[in-house]
């Protein structure tokens, strides 16, 4: 397989001439080995050692040698905290800045998802994507079980029940065995599926689709069955 990178990336002068750019010491062996590794790695070292420092570093690196136009480097992390604090490092250098645009990706795994996988999948359904967020949800499925006459059992059948309002404002898709299913806020079926209420849970969750609102665990779900059926 072509290398995506030149050969010479990591070497001790191109690397200790980037450190110095960027203001950074690596005085220790273990920071070479991350730096010069072109395997698998786990960097584990405790919080404000400057692990964000040295993927930043090497980023930069494989910035001044990538050599491929279509294919690109991933960064995902769990927070946006993270990722701004890696996207600010690779600012600062014209081989980081490349890295901020096609066909490399940083971001969040919330974002990856989004943009690679659950958006292409409702787009092929014709659906295009209001918003994502959970309190926005809540107000709009509690405001159409209350007003809306497709949902009336439904909205009677959850006023017997104590976590009624819950179960509605909190629905979210399940991908089951590459079926997209509606359940309730702990993963469980609330209604039988074949009941009146059972059949306008689920309709309800299927109306606000159409309309483009969900809540964040939904885009998981559905780039689930996305994957499931388009591997």
């Amino acid at each position: 397989m072509t290398s995506l990178y030149a050969p010479d990336v990591f070497i001790k002068d191109k690397v200790e001439s980037l450190a110095q750019q960027l203001g950074l010491e690596l005085p220790h062996q273990e920071q070479w080995d991350f730096i010069q590794s072109a395997e698998s790695l786990d960097l584990q070292a405790a919080p404000g050692s400057g692990k964000t420092s040295l993927i930043g570093l090497k980023l930069a690196l494989l910035g001044q040698g990538w050599t491929s136009p279509t294919r690109g480097i991933c960064v995902l992390s769990h927070t946006n905290t993270a990722k701004d604090e890696i996207t600010h490092r690779l600012t600062v250098t014209p081989a980081g800045r490349r890295l901020l645009q096609y066909p490399h990706f940083i971001g969040t795994i919330q974002a990856f998802t989004n943009t690679f996988l659950a958006l292409p999948a409702l787009r092929s359904r014709g659906i295009e994507v209001q918003i994502v967020d959970d309190d926005t949800y809540a107000d709009a499925a509690l405001r159409m079980l209350e007003r809306h006459p497709a949902f009336r059992t439904l909205n009677t059948s959850l006023g017997h029940r104590r976590n009624g309002p819950t179960l509605v404002a909190e629905a979210r898709y399940v991908c089951d065995a590459g079926e997209l299913t509606t359940r309730a806020p702990d993963g469980t079926q609330p209604f039988t599926s074949d009941s009146p209420s059972g059949r306008q849970f689920s309709a309800l969750k299927e109306k606000l689709t159409e309309q483009g609102i969900f809540r964040y665990h939904d885009m998981f779900a559905l780039a689930e069955h996305h994957l499931f059926h388009h591997p």
